[in-house]
């Protein structure tokens, strides 16, 4: 006769197995959303803004150029 072998805790197995699934899945979102709102931070000096998360958020530092930068918007002009 052989031995049979059975498994103890096949639970471990599938909790390692679900715990490195998401692990995954989550180092997998956070990669694309680094990549999808990178620069992080950019600043432009010239005008005195400051765009964050890829531009989501931008702050004006400086009215006058903020309302420069709007009228250049609407007369077609895009500044770099």
């Amino acid at each position: 006769m052989e031995a049979q072998t059975t498994q103890k805790q096949p639970w471990i197995k599938w909790l390692t197995i679900g715990f490195l699934g998401t692990l995954g899945i989550l180092c997998l979102f956070v990669t694309i959303l680094a990549f999808k709102f990178s620069p992080i931070l950019s600043v432009d000096e010239k005008t005195g803004s400051v765009e964050i998360l890829g531009g989501m958020v931008t702050v004006h530092g400086d009215p006058d150029a903020a309302q420069d930068e709007e009228n250049e918007h609407a007369q077609g002009k895009k500044s770099i």
